[in-house]
C-alpha cells in the first residue's frame, strides 16, 4: 500500500491497514527471529487477532490503556498490533523500572490490562507488581491502582489469585468473531493514539508522549525509505520495544517495509555476532557503544558479516570505524527524542560517506526544523550560529498524557517542539546534534 505520496511525506494509515496489507502481499515471508522463535506474517497476524479478540473479551475498548511488560520477542510484538487493530492504546512498561517507577507509571497512565512477563531477565516481575499493588494476592481492582482491573501472567506457574495466565486469557477470546474484530479495525483513525511512550526527560518522574497511527507508521515509512530497506532485508536491532527506538525504528520500520526483523531480549555481543552472521542480516542498528562492543569482541570478523546499511546514533569516530573495520558501507547517521516519534534527522543511505559520518543530516518531508538561540530566542538563519533545535510536523507528538503544563512548556509559543538539545545547521538547511 502507498505509505507516502508523490513528495514523500506520509500518507496517514492505521496500524491495522498496514498488517493486513502485509498479510496479503508477504504472509508466508518470515516477519520476526528471536531466541527459539520464527514467526512469518501470517503467524504474528494470526496470534495478533487472538490477543485482540481476548483484549475485546475482557472490556478492552477503543482508547483504553493497554500494558506491556515483556522483553523483546514475538509475543510483545503481537500485542502490539492488538491492541492497535482495535483501537487500544499501548503503553510499554520499562522493564528496567523498580518499584517507585513502575507504580507511577501503571497509575498515571490509567493502564486498565496489564499483559506481563512472570520473570525476565533474572528479575520476579510478579513479585514486583505485588508490591506495587498487594491485591494482585487477592483479587483486582485494588486501592493503589484502583484502575487496573485485568492482569495477565506470561510464563508464570503458579499465579497470584488476582492474576490470569496467558493462555486463559486467550482462551477467553474465543468467542470474538471475525467480523467484529474487522468492525473494530475500521472504526480506528490515522490520528488515534496508537502508543504513550514514558521518557524522563529532565524531570524525577516519566512523561507519557502521546503518539499516533499517523505519527509512528509515517516516522517508521520515512526512515525505512532513507535507510533503502527492502522486503529481502534482513534487520537485526537490539534496542529494546519499550522504547520509540524499538517500537517505531525497529518494529514499524519492519513492518512499512516488510523486512524481517530479528532481535533478543538481552544484549548479548557474542550472540548478537552469531545472529548478524548466521542469518546473514542486512542492517542493524545501534548506538557508539554497542558498535564499539561489536568491533571489539574476540569473535568479530567483518569478512562473516552480511551488512550493507542500517542506523546509527554514533559520532564521527565510531562512524568512521563502522565503515572501515566493519564494512558496512551505507550506514544512516540519525537523531531524534520520543516527542518527535522519534526521528527528526536521518541521513540518506546513498549520502556522501563525510555527511553521513559527521552527522550533516535532513529532516523528513513535511517536517520542518529551525535552531533557536538559546539566550534571546531569536530564529538563527540557516548558515549563522549554534542553538537549540526545533521541530513541527507530523511527526511531532499529541502532548504527554495527562500533564498540560509540561506538554504546553515543551511547546513554543508560536507552535514547535522544543527538543532541549543543541545544533547547528548548515546554509543548506543540513543539521546536526
Amino acid at each position: 500500500m502507498q505509505l507516502l505520496d508523490d513528495a514523500l511525506v506520509p500518507v496517514p494509515v492505521t496500524l491495522a491497514q498496514v498488517l493486513n496489507d502485509a498479510l496479503i502481499h508477504r504472509g508466508t515471508r518470515e516477519a520476526y527471529v528471536g531466541p527459539g522463535e520464527r514467526c512469518t506474517w501470517s503467524e504474528i497476524a494470526k496470534e495478533s487477532r487472538r490477543i485482540a479478540a481476548a483484549l475485546h473479551a475482557n472490556g478492552i475498548r477503543r482508547g483504553d490503556h493497554v500494558g506491556l511488560m515483556l522483553g523483546n520477542e514475538s509475543t510483545w510484538v503481537a500485542a502490539f498490533f492488538a491492541c492497535a487493530s482495535i483501537g487500544a492504546v499501548t503503553v510499554p512498561v520499562n522493564t528496567r523500572f523498580k518499584t517507585e517507577e513502575l507504580l507511577f507509571c501503571l497509575k498515571q497512565a490509567d493502564i486498565k490490562l496489564l499483559i506481563h512477563a512472570d520473570q525476565f531477565l533474572g528479575i520476579d516481575f510478579t513479585a514486583l507488581l505485588r508490591q506495587v499493588e498487594p491485591a494482585l494476592d487477592t483479587a483486582l481492582p485494588g486501592p493503589q491502582l484502583p484502575g487496573l482491573v485485568k492482569v495477565v501472567n506470561v510464563g508464570g506457574s503458579i499465579l497470584p489469585a488476582g492474576a490470569i495466565s496467558y493462555a486463559e486469557f486467550l482462551g477467553s477470546g474465543a468467542g470474538v468473531s471475525d467480523a467484529e474484530l474487522d468492525q473494530l479495525a475500521a472504526h480506528v483513525t490515522p490520528h488515534d493514539v496508537l502508543l504513550i511512550q514514558y521518557t524522563s526527560g529532565t524531570t524525577s518522574f516519566p512523561k507519557g508522549v502521546m503518539l499516533s497511527h499517523a505519527n509512528m507508521l509515517g516516522d517508521a515509512a520515512c526512515v525505512a525509505r532513507r535507510m533503502g530497506v527492502t522486503t529481502d532485508d534482513r534487520y537485526f536491532s537490539i534496542r529494546p520495544f519499550f522504547h520509540v527506538a524499538g517500537s517505531t525504528l525497529s518494529v514499524l520500520v519492519s513492518l512499512v517495509s516488510g523486512c524481517c526483523l530479528l532481535s533478543m531480549p538481552k544484549f548479548d555481543v557474542a550472540l548478537a555476532l552469531d545472529v548478524l552472521e548466521t542469518e546473514r542480516c542486512t542492517l542493524t542498528s545501534g548506538n557508539d557503544t554497542i558498535f564499539l562492543m561489536l568491533m571489539g569482541h574476540e569473535k568479530f570478523d567483518a569478512a562473516r558479516l552480511h551488512l550493507r546499511g542500517g542506523w546509527a546514533a554514533a559520532g564521527p569516530e565510531v562512524m568512521q570505524k563502522i565503515r572501515d573495520i566493519m564494512g558496512v558501507a551505507h550506514m544512516c547517521n540519525a537523531y531524534g527524542q520520543s516527542e518527535a516519534s522519534p526521528n527528526v534527522l536521518l541521513s540518506d543511505h546513498d549520502d556522501a560517506f563525510e555527511l553521513r559520518r559527521d552527522g550533516f543530516m535532513l529532516s523528513h518531508p513535511g517536517v520542518e526544523v529551525r535552531i533557536v538561540d538559546a539566550e534571546t530566542g531569536a530564529v538563527n538563519p540557516p548558515g549563522q550560529g549554534q542553538g537549540e533545535i526545533q521541530v513541527r510536523g507530523w511527526n511531532v507528538m499529541r502532548g504527554y498524557y495527562n500533564m498540560p503544563e509540561a506538554t504546553s512548556k515543551a511547546m513554543s509559543s508560536d507552535g514547535w517542539l522544543r527538543t532541549g538539545d543543541m545544533g547547528e545547521q548548515r546554509a543548506d538547511g543540513r543539521m546536526r546534534m
